[in-house]
């Protein structure tokens, strides 16, 4: 939500005198709102004890190249992404690789705009490491999560 809002603040400065760049917000307005919408049906689905109800499946690292999409439109520059995960990852630590990453460069997005983006995604079936750096500093240093 908080990329929503500043992608708003952007289309609303620039309707006027850069029509083509307050489209591209709006653009990334609808996508990212989208999937938000997505995502509270099925997190309402899992609280109503319907979770096949819920439409697409929970994202995952599997999704991380969609989102540096999204935050590429949204003006986060990033220049590296690597994933290095051997073997397969349970759901739910899937799903949590996933939001540790979008929460960082949620975070550049918000406090560092201007700043540079490397990802980088590394681990075996018993683990994980992720990293994000921006401009240099580290603003996600090794997490890691067991199954």
């Amino acid at each position: 939500m908080s990329v929503i809002t500043v992608q708003a603040g952007v289309g609303a400065h620039l309707i006027d005198s850069q029509p083509t760049q307050a489209a591209a917000a709006l653009r990334t307005i609808e996508s990212m709102g989208r999937e938000a919408m997505e995502e509270m049906r099925r997190m309402l689905a899992v609280l109503k004890g319907r979770e096949g109800e819920g439409g697409d499946p929970q994202p995952g690292l599997g999704d991380v190249p969609r989102l540096l999409e999204q935050m590429r439109a949204a003006g986060v520059e990033v220049v590296d992404y690597r994933h290095q995960v051997e073997g397969s990852v349970s759901p739910g630590l899937d799903l949590a690789a996933y939001r540790v990453v979008q929460e960082a460069l949620t975070n550049v997005a918000k406090h560092a705009p201007e700043a540079t983006v490397a990802v980088s995604i590394a681990g075996d079936t018993p683990g994980w490491r992720s990293e994000s750096r921006a401009g240099g500093r580290s603003s996600l240093r090794s997490r890691r999560a067991r199954d």
